[in-house]
């Protein structure tokens, strides 16, 4: 569990969790402790244990281990985990014993894409040969760059079928206008994001549904447009004063459950 990486977004930086930096912490411990695969945990339930299965994006926890494992307070644990809830992060099942955490689209944004695996070959397997030319180098180097290209755009496509529930094929006149917005410097969670954004808006409706297609929503004319709409919601500048500091911003309206009903489990 210890071992291993994730993934973290820039725009973390514009969004409202991280003028917060408790919730910003507890963000974080989210993700880390989130499970990236299928997995059973064992969990004590007084004088025994009980079972959980847990999926991609999951993981358990309870009032003790999360403010625990954070160093914060039990109250101000609970008051980061109910704005991440909030603020549609995460959702939380609580049980008499445990609380199921689910990070909210944990695939979209953290599943490992092909090309990553290229990272662990040494660096020595890319250096030329005695015997190897260094054009033959350069070449090499451009055919691994398109590779790493074509897998993305083919995963991008794949998140669009899924998402949108149509059935584009990986077709060059499919993959060419992600892979040409890839080339632009876009990363693929962007792409993803845009995804995501458009389908809401346009999916109930016939006239926009019928122009969700991979030509029409990667186009070069729009896609800027777009972008700007998907982004995370930035932090109103009047939501601080001149003299106010992040630590000072009105805290949000609590939950009306008490402090022990809202997060099971110790």
């Amino acid at each position: 569990m210890k071992q291993g990486w994730i993934q973290l977004h820039r725009s973390l930086l514009d969004s409202k969790v991280w003028i917060k930096h408790n919730a910003t912490r507890v963000w974080i411990w989210c993700l880390l402790k989130a499970n990236h695969k299928v997995n059973h945990v064992s969990w004590k339930t007084g004088i025994g244990s009980t079972v959980v299965t847990v999926q991609p994006g999951q993981f358990v926890t309870g009032r003790n281990s999360g403010h625990e494992e954070t160093g914060l307070a039990a109250s101000t644990w609970v008051d980061a985990m109910k704005f991440l809830q909030k603020e549609k992060m995460i959702t939380l099942k609580p049980d008499t014993h445990y609380t199921l955490v689910t990070i909210t689209n944990w695939k979209l944004y953290q599943e490992v894409l092909p090309h990553v695996q290229q990272a662990t070959v040494p660096a020595s397997d890319n250096q030329p040969t005695g015997t190897q030319h260094p054009s033959d180098t350069i070449k090499n180097e451009e055919k691994g760059k398109n590779d790493k290209k074509e897998e993305e755009a083919i995963y991008i496509l794949q998140q669009f079928n899924q998402i949108t529930g149509k059935s584009f094929k990986s077709r060059p006149e499919n993959l060419n206008p992600i892979k040409e917005r890839l080339a632009e410097g876009y990363e693929p969670n962007v792409l993803i994001s845009v995804i995501e954004k458009k389908s809401h808006q346009w999916l109930r409706d016939d006239k926009m549904n019928r122009s969700l297609r991979p030509v029409t929503l990667f186009n070069k004319e729009k896609f800027e447009n777009y972008v700007q709409e998907s982004v995370l919601p930035k932090v109103d500048a009047g939501t601080l004063r001149s003299h106010e500091t992040p630590s000072r911003v009105k805290r949000p309206k609590q939950y009306g459950k008490p402090f022990k009903d809202f997060i099971g489990g110790k």
